[in-house]
């Protein structure tokens, strides 16, 4: 499930505790994971959603696209989140990716993901 550019009211309590709701009674999209896309324009609020929305689904992990994208690949980045991410997590195993330091300009040490009731994966794309 996408949830588009959505409007500001959304962000408060009652409304983002009624979407949680909704969110965790949807059949798992990934294997075991319930798998919910935040996608928006850039500067739109995404993250804070995200976090917002993160915190109501008992701090379900969030997964910032940010983190896959790269300098050299801004939106070739496909590739990687499948085989990092996607397909671990739909057989049910912990997912390593490995997040992009935009300061540095080189990929970091492996993060892990375990494969969590609902992940949250936040970002344009």
């Amino acid at each position: 499930m996408f949830l588009p550019n959505m409007p500001r009211p959304l962000g408060q309590g009652i409304v983002i505790h009624q979407l949680a709701s909704r969110l965790r009674r949807l059949p798992p999209s990934c294997g075991p994971v319930r798998l919910i896309g935040v996608d928006a324009h850039a500067g739109s609020g995404k993250s804070t959603f995200a976090g917002q929305l993160a915190r109501a689904l008992d701090d379900a992990p969030v997964l910032h696209l940010d983190d896959i994208a790269s300098h050299d690949e801004l939106f070739e980045w496909t590739g990687r989140l499948l085989t990092q991410v996607i397909e671990p997590l739909g057989r049910g195993e912990r997912a390593r990716y490995t997040p992009y330091d935009w300061s540095a300009r080189t990929f970091g040490a492996p993060h892990s993901l375990p494969p969590a009731p609902v992940i949250l994966v936040e970002g344009v794309g």
